[in-house]
């Protein structure tokens, strides 16, 4: 994933948010054929782009260059370092290309956006998360799934009192119902986890979240790179 390329964005994205900056309950199937630019910002590099179509998300790159790349960014909620709370999303990705080609999301620090972690479904090659600190990509430990199938969903919950983020994934989406298995934890703040990396987050520190989708050199029609039914919510 095109990790350098996605910081332009997030600074700027910060400026579009105003005093949204807090957890507001978020539920998009991506059913209006067309992205709420008041709920989402869209960056894009190459010839890669966001699009609802079918009623979901879709990545495409018609003209595809050596590197495409789209994200948007959830304008609308932002998680807190001090509360529980957790995103499930549905993923699928057949487009039989390996690690050039994917979709998946980035959760950020906001307070410095150079802080982020991401997390790639390759579809039957798998789910990879990787851990930036400062620009720098970080050691990464047992934060990755082999699922075989070319659709995942991913759940993450963070807990306010051990600032661990739980990730899990379900080979069933939505409408199947999800069963859940855990395949591991990361700590923005250095401690714990099987993951970690000091983020210095503030007590009132906040979570940016994006969803994204990239191509090398892969021509990429809708229908084979695609993100729906994305929730965050509040947790006790």
């Amino acid at each position: 994933m095109k990790t350098k390329a996605v910081y332009p964005l997030l600074a700027f994205a910060a400026a579009l948010t105003g005093n949204c900056l807090a957890l507001t309950p978020v539920l998009e199937e991506f059913t209006s054929g067309k992205l709420d630019e008041t709920h989402f910002y869209q960056y894009t590099i190459g010839n890669g782009k966001l699009v609802q179509k079918g009623e979901k998300l879709n990545f495409t790159a018609l003209s595809p260059t050596k590197d495409d790349f789209a994200s948007v960014e959830l304008l609308t909620s932002y998680p807190g370092i001090a509360e529980s709370w957790q995103m499930t999303l549905d993923l699928t990705n057949t487009s039989n290309a390996g690690k050039s080609a994917g979709c998946g999301f980035m959760i950020c620090n906001t307070g410095d956006r150079r802080d982020r972690l991401f997390v790639d479904f390759y579809g039957v090659s798998g789910i990879k998360a990787g851990i930036i600190v400062n620009d720098k990509d970080a050691p990464v430990g047992k934060l990755s799934a082999k699922v075989g199938l070319p659709k995942v969903s991913i759940r993450v919950r963070f807990d306010a009192a051990t600032k661990l983020m739980a990730f899990s994934v379900s080979l069933t989406d939505k409408t199947e119902g999800y069963k859940w298995v855990k395949i591991g934890t990361f700590s923005p703040t250095g401690k714990g986890g099987n993951v970690r990396a000091n983020w210095k987050m503030k007590a009132d520190g906040v979570f940016g979240i994006q969803l994204y989708g990239f191509g090398h050199s892969n021509k990429i029609k809708a229908g084979k790179l695609t993100l729906d039914n994305l929730a965050v919510t509040s947790i006790p």
